[in-house]
């Protein structure tokens, strides 16, 4: 795009060179070129998950390889929670493995694990683009109290 910056031609040049180096220059680059990004990792990560679950959506990757993504993104963020469902999902599929049983997801089996993942990106891009306060997110209406409370699992509503 006729742009040469020192940076961005020694960029270009380190295919098998450290992930650090590369990062280096890669960020010296962008400097270079006036570009401004969102540096910090929760935003990057943010952006990363949203594309990633976007992608698998459109099928233009597959969910498996999404959900192997999200869970990347899970462990990076430090177990953050707008993340858990696919932790949880994840848990629940080892336990359906190994014990034919799940603890966070009764609705899940081997068999619909795909459709249900990809419902859960659906609901994860859904409540990311309406920017749903993080304290709200595991909130539920009680049409019996008429509240918006956060569920205690466990308690039965007898």
């Amino acid at each position: 795009m006729g742009y040469e910056t020192e940076n961005l031609l020694i960029l270009a040049g380190l295919d098998f060179d450290s992930t650090a180096e590369r990062e280096y220059y890669f960020w010296k680059s962008i400097e270079d070129l006036k570009i401004n990004v969102e540096k910090t990792e929760e935003e990057l990560l943010e952006k990363y998950a949203l594309a990633i679950a976007n992608s698998a959506i459109d099928k233009k990757i597959s969910i498996e390889y999404a959900f192997q993504q999200m869970n990347k993104i899970v462990s990076a963020s430090g177990y953050n929670s707008k993340y858990m469902a696919f932790y949880e999902i994840n848990e629940d599929l080892d336990y359906l493995k190994y014990e034919n049983k799940t603890i966070f997801n009764p609705g899940l089996t081997i068999e619909n694990a795909n459709d249900f993942i990809f419902e859960q990106f659906r609901i994860f891009t859904i409540i990311e683009d309406l920017k749903i306060p993080q304290e709200l997110r595991s909130k539920c209406y009680c049409e019996r109290c008429k509240k918006l409370n956060t569920p205690v699992r466990g308690i039965s509503s007898n």
